[in-house]
């Protein structure tokens, strides 16, 4: 055939991730999921595997290493807990310590 190109591959952008570790193992994964859309350029993996801010953090550094997650380029590591039931020095030890490993 003539006067017809050739289809382009990989053009296509991959979608940025962002992993948000969070406390609750339903109703935060049931909130968090509802922000992915599917025309959407960002994807959203809410996880829960622990319930303490500490522990929390530990395994956003976990995910960090072991996933292919791209800071720079857009993908992002989020760190959800409940200020309410947590002691502001607590808070304040596990946000110094994701800052400092770029979550």
């Amino acid at each position: 055939m003539t006067g017809y190109r050739k289809r382009k591959k990989n053009i296509r952008t991959p979608k940025r991730v962002i992993f948000i570790v969070c406390e609750g193992s339903k109703t935060e994964i049931n909130y968090f999921e509802r922000f992915n859309e599917p025309f959407s350029n960002v994807r959203i993996k809410p996880v829960h595997e622990y319930t303490d801010p500490p522990n929390i953090v530990k395994y956003a550094i976990k995910i960090k290493k072991e996933e292919e997650v791209d800071l720079d380029g857009g993908d992002g590591i989020w760190c959800v807990h409940d200020v309410d039931e947590n002691r502001n020095e607590i808070i304040k030890n596990c946000t110094d310590h994701a800052q400092a490993n770029g979550i």
